[in-house]
C-alpha cells in the first residue's frame, strides 16, 4: 500500500493527464516498500494478535509496529497481565512502540552453564494490539490526527517518488558519477532513497532500546 496519493505525486510532477497512472503507481509502491524497510517497522494501520515476544527482565518491551495505538492484551506464559501502562500515559513510548511495565517483563528462562538463555523465553509474551497509521486514501485518515499517518512521512513519499520517476524519465538510475571537466556522467544500476528522503525519514526510524 502506498504511503501517499497518487494526485499528489502528479500535483507536484505537473502532470494533468493519466498517462503516467500506471507507471507512477508502481514507482509509489517500490517506494513505501523502501521506506518501511528503512524505518524498520510497519507504518500502516494493522492489528497484530498474539505477537511472540522473549522476556527480557527490563520494564520496557518493543513491539514489532510504531506507533502503539490500543492493546487488548497482553500474557506471558498465558497468564494476563493487567499492570502495563495503558497507551495514552506516555505519547512518547506510544510512538516508539513501547510497553512500559514497572515490575519489568519478566517469565521463565532456561539455564545453560551460569547464565540465563532469553532466547529460550521467545514464546513466553504474547501481545494482541493495533499498530501503525490510516495512510492517506483511507477512510479513516484524517490530516493531523494521531491515528494518521504524520504529513512530513507522507511528505518524503511524494519526494521519493518525484524522484524516482524523474530519474526514470531521464535515462538514468541513479547518479553515481560526475566528472565536470569531460562532462560525463555515470548512474548505478539502481537506486535507493535520497539522502533528502533519508534526512526526513530520520525522525520516525526505529531505535533499538537499550
Amino acid at each position: 500500500m502506498n504511503l501517499c496519493l497518487l494526485a499528489d505525486v502528479k500535483t507536484l510532477l505537473d502532470i494533468a493527464d493519466t498517462s503516467q497512472d500506471a507507471k507512477l503507481a508502481l514507482l509509489g509502491r517500490r517506494v513505501s516498500g523502501q521506506i518501511r524497510q528503512e524505518l524498520n517497522y510497519n507504518p500502516v494501520w494493522t492489528s497484530y494478535v498474539g505477537e511472540r515476544h522473549a522476556v527480557n527482565n527490563r520494564q520496557l518491551l518493543q513491539l514489532g509496529a510504531q506507533p502503539i495505538q490500543s492493546i487488548s492484551s497482553i500474557t506471558i506464559d498465558g497468564i494476563a497481565i493487567p499492570d502495563f501502562e495503558p497507551v495514552g500515559a506516555d505519547p512518547d513510548n506510544d510512538a516508539a512502540g513501547l510497553v512500559y511495565r514497572g515490575v519489568g517483563w519478566c517469565g521463565n528462562w532456561y539455564t545453560r552453564g551460569l547464565e540465563n538463555d532469553p532466547v529460550a523465553g521467545f514464546h513466553s509474551i504474547l501481545v494482541s494490539y493495533v499498530g501503525g497509521w490510516h495512510l492517506p486514501g483511507d477512510p479513516d485518515y484524517e490530516e493531523d490526527d494521531p491515528g494518521s499517518l504524520p504529513d512530513s512521512l507522507a511528505q518524503a513519499a511524494i519526494q521519493a517518488t518525484c524522484e524516482a520517476f524523474n530519474i526514470l524519465e531521464s535515462g538514468g538510475v541513479g547518479m553515481q558519477d560526475h566528472n565536470e571537466g569531460k562532462v560525463k556522467d555515470t548512474f548505478r544500476a539502481d537506486a535507493g532513497l535520497s539522502q533528502t528522503v533519508l534526512d526526513m525519514l530520520s525522525p520516525f526510524k526505529r531505535t533499538a532500546v537499550a
